[in-house]
């Protein structure tokens, strides 16, 4: 178990393994990050305010959250893992 699962379980689940069916996958996802950053690959999308093109963007994690400026939270992190995986979109988990 790595300190951002160990986070996790702390910020959810009073330190104690999850026994729902999400708080499972999260902690699962949250297991492959092996340093402190990521890096997610955004294809294409046009929404509400235009059309974005397919770009990379990195993110530290960290104990605040500010993902304009390349910071992310655990507690931000592990929802967007598994959005973000269920999208399909790639994720790399960068090495310490």
């Amino acid at each position: 178990m790595n300190k951002y699962q160990q986070e996790y379980l702390n910020i959810y689940y009073d330190g104690k393994k999850p026994r729902n069916k999400v708080g499972k996958e999260e902690l699962e996802l949250l297991g492959n990050i092996k340093g402190d950053k990521i890096r997610v690959h955004f294809p294409d999308f046009n929404g509400i305010n235009g059309f974005k093109p397919a770009h990379v963007e990195e993110y530290q994690i960290t104990d605040k959250c500010d993902m304009p400026n390349g910071k992310i939270s655990v507690e931000v992190l592990s929802r967007n893992l598994s959005l973000w995986t269920e999208r399909g979109y790639q994720i790399d988990y960068l090495p310490a």
